[in-house]
């Protein structure tokens, strides 16, 4: 549109990190895919009263896939991005190649990312890293996330296979280990205040059954990223998994502030967008939109989707949407515009991780015992599919209509 014309397709020095063509053509192409999505083209409210100011009501949805197809070709066209170390080397660990992509100042992939310095105290790092690294552990996967993550073949994890159940972060594709820290990751070196308990630097949000002869009973020791922490025990992770996208690990954040940017639109986005759009038209179009969702699997170490069905076709796309950009604010807007509310908001359940002890000999395994367990419960409501307008907004203006549910 009109603001891709008159923006430049890069800035430098002072300007950099400010909006360019490819920013606001990418911004095109994802509002006209949500444009298109099953929210605003469906009957979710059959008794609101003005439907015509929350979807849709005439029109050819074909046509609106379409235009969100050719926006995001046209961020491609542009030829100006690429994902970044788009085929891995043989040598490579792609896991690695992933991590770097989020804490990396700039790549072939960024589209439009914000930068920081130290000076704007951005606290990613301490909010979201292990409480065993006195960090805060706010922002951690769920159990059902982790759950998502496909084994490095392919294939689905899966609880009721025994060989995934008894090492259930073995073999995993590379996404989830540059995403996901997890009871025995590697991550870095502890503060020296933590150093004689753990001087490796593994995650440890499990718990040890140990025997101990002096009161002839087992006692449960907790690792130094629970929440029962001998660290900090009033900080930590419930879910038993902690977040490592976008930390970077040679900061220290209990101390200082990282420069790590945020990434709001990439390219491996966009690609996705044009997959999405692809197979909903489905014909012709939908190989299209597999080789574009196959050029971020290729990426991400994966093998490629393989379908003639458009059902199966729009599965693989949201499932690669869900693991992509895990954690990067689109999860919430897919699961709205898909309409997939009540699928998703369901009692979650989190990891429980033990090294049992053996009864007879009261050795403790070095292996641990890893089994979901239930923590809250959710429920989703169909209002919950937009905001309200605030009451002093609508104070404000007797004109306004409420969204349908408030």
């Amino acid at each position: 549109g009109l603001a891709a014309s008159l923006l430049p397709e890069t800035h430098s020095g002072d300007a950099k990190g400010r909006a360019t063509k490819g920013a606001a053509l990418a911004l095109k192409a994802r509002v006209l895919l949500y444009a298109a999505s099953d929210l605003y083209n469906t009957t979710v409210f059959p008794g609101y009263s003005n439907p015509e100011l929350i979807g849709y009501t005439s029109g050819n949805r074909a046509d609106r896939w379409t235009a969100a197809k050719n926006a995001a070709k046209a961020v491609i066209d542009l030829g100006l991005y690429s994902l970044y170390k788009a085929e891995p080397a043989p040598t490579d660990s792609v896991a690695q190649n992933l991590a770097e992509l989020f804490i990396a100042q700039n790549t072939e992939e960024d589209i439009f990312i914000k930068y920081f310095t130290t000076n704007q105290r951005q606290m990613y790092g301490i909010v979201t890293g292990p409480n065993g690294y006195h960090n805060w552990g706010t922002n951690a996967p769920i159990q059902e996330m982790v759950d998502s993550y496909e084994m490095k073949d392919g294939s689905k994890f899966d609880w009721n296979n025994p060989a995934h159940a008894s090492l259930p972060y073995a073999n995993r594709e590379p996404r989830f280990y540059a995403t996901v820290l997890y009871e025995g990751a590697v991550w870095k070196p502890r503060p020296a205040d933590v150093q004689n308990v753990d001087p490796v630097g593994i995650i440890q949000v499990g718990k040890w059954e140990r025997w101990d002869e002096e009161s002839q009973s087992v006692k449960i020791h907790y690792g130094v990223d629970t929440r029962q922490s001998t660290v900090e025990n009033w900080n930590g992770s419930y879910t038993g998994y902690y977040l490592r996208k976008g930390l970077d690990p040679t900061v220290d954040a209990q101390y200082f502030y990282a420069t790590v940017p945020w990434r709001w639109m990439r390219y491996a986005e966009v690609l996705l967008n044009y997959a999405e759009a692809c197979i909903e038209l489905g014909g012709a179009d939908l190989q299209q939109g597999l080789d574009a969702l196959n050029l971020v699997r290729k990426r991400a170490g994966m093998p490629p989707r393989v379908t003639n069905d458009q059902a199966e076709a729009r599965v693989f796309v949201r499932h690669e949407r869900r693991i992509e950009l895990a954690f990067e604010e689109h999860r919430f807007f897919d699961v709205r515009r898909w309409v997939i509310g009540p699928e998703v908001y369901k009692p979650i359940k989190v990891a429980d991780v033990t090294y049992k002890m053996d009864p007879v000999t009261k050795i403790t395994a070095t292996v641990p015992t890893i089994v979901p367990k239930d923590f809250e419960v959710w429920s989703w409501n169909d209002k919950a599919y937009f905001f309200p307008i605030l009451r002093g907004e609508m104070s404000k203006n007797s004109k306004l209509i409420q969204n349908p549910g408030y």
